[in-house]
């Protein structure tokens, strides 16, 4: 499949993960925005679903698992717009 498909499924887990936030499912956001975040390599969505990770992990109280998300993006994804969300979350 190509790097259109992957990104659409990508985007497709998200909103899964979207919806299960809004449900206050926080387990079954994170699984969703792990999903989406292997599901394509690429400067739009994995730093966007990353982060969503993240805040996902707060929400559960796993603070160590929340900070290797932000730290992943500020350390991969600087370019990104969640890259200086992320420093916020990790108090840079």
């Amino acid at each position: 499949k190509g790097i259109a498909a992957e990104v659409v499924n990508a985007q497709n887990l998200g909103l899964q993960g979207d919806v299960a936030v809004e449900q206050g499912d926080y387990e079954k956001a994170v699984k969703f925005f792990k999903k989406a975040v292997a599901e394509s390599e690429n400067n739009f969505t994995t730093p966007l679903y990353l982060y969503k990770q993240g805040l996902a992990y707060n929400a559960l109280g796993d603070a160590a698992a929340a900070r290797e998300c932000f730290e992943t993006i500020t350390a991969k994804y600087q370019k990104s717009p969640e890259a200086r969300e992320a420093e916020r979350e990790l108090g840079l």
